[in-house]
């Protein structure tokens, strides 16, 4: 009786280990898996900016392409000697103005990061599906008062997405727009194989993300489907009465 007591209790324990050793595995995030790994997660709320940074499994070589003993490329390379990222200095100020990141193969861009205007400010970046081709645009605004700095904190204005059609190769399927730049979509664009076939938008400061108006085969010249009742009432005026001649 005491070793089978000693034996169900063993099992008891083993079976607990194991039980926390699973849920330490289910708490283990894709972006976490994805650093281990070297490659990027791309997610609808976008993949942080990551630098060349040289770790204990990857080594970094620079490469001075205009001969001024300045560094203008940066690209990490893994253990197999695959490209991992690249930063690029196209104006050659030393600060890079184009970042991409690969897929585990080393080859495939996965993200693309841009400074457009050379301010050390990223206003561009393109998501890529592994196969190469073209997922997501994301724009952020440029600063509305003359002189100001852009704020480095990424907060995208435009959002293109892409869809691969066979024949026709990468096309826009919709666009979305935050215009009154209150942080909430309030304009979009929907196409069809390329073609735009419709065109909505909401209220000025409206925080639902939900259409309010809407434009069907703009290029024919077509109204459909505007909703009225969204609208603010306008008072009809009032009927003045002519004065009397004296």
């Amino acid at each position: 009786m005491k070793v089978a007591k000693n034996l169900a209790m063993l099992v008891a324990l083993v079976l607990a280990v194991t039980g926390c050793d699973s849920k330490k595995k289910k708490k283990t995030t894709p972006e976490a898996a994805a650093r281990r790994s070297s490659s990027v997660v791309v997610s609808s709320k976008g993949a942080k900016l990551a630098k060349c940074k040289k770790t204990p499994e990857t080594r970094i070589v620079t490469l001075d392409l205009n001969r001024d003993k300045k560094r203008d490329r940066w690209i990490l390379l893994d253990a197999a000697n695959k490209k991992v990222c690249h930063e690029l200095d196209t104006d050659y100020d030393g600060k890079p103005d184009i970042s991409i990141r690969y897929f585990d193969d080393g080859i495939t861009h996965a993200v693309i990061w841009w400074d457009l205007d050379h301010d050390g400010v990223w206003d561009q970046v393109m998501y890529n599906r592994p196969d190469g081709t073209k997922k997501r645009v994301e724009v952020r605004p440029y600063p509305t008062v003359k002189g100001a700095k852009a704020s480095k904190k990424w907060k995208p204005l435009i959002w293109k997405h892409y869809r691969n059609i066979k024949g026709k190769g990468t096309v826009i399927e919709r666009l979305e727009m935050d215009k009154d730049r209150n942080g909430y979509k309030d304009y979009w664009e929907r196409y069809e194989d390329g073609q735009l076939r419709e065109i909505s938008w909401a209220n000025p400061g409206d925080t639902d993300e939900k259409p309010k108006h809407w434009i069907e085969a703009p290029e024919e010249g077509k109204d459909k489907g505007f909703n009225a009742k969204d609208e603010p009432t306008k008072s009809k005026p009032k009927d003045k009465k002519a004065k009397a001649r004296k």
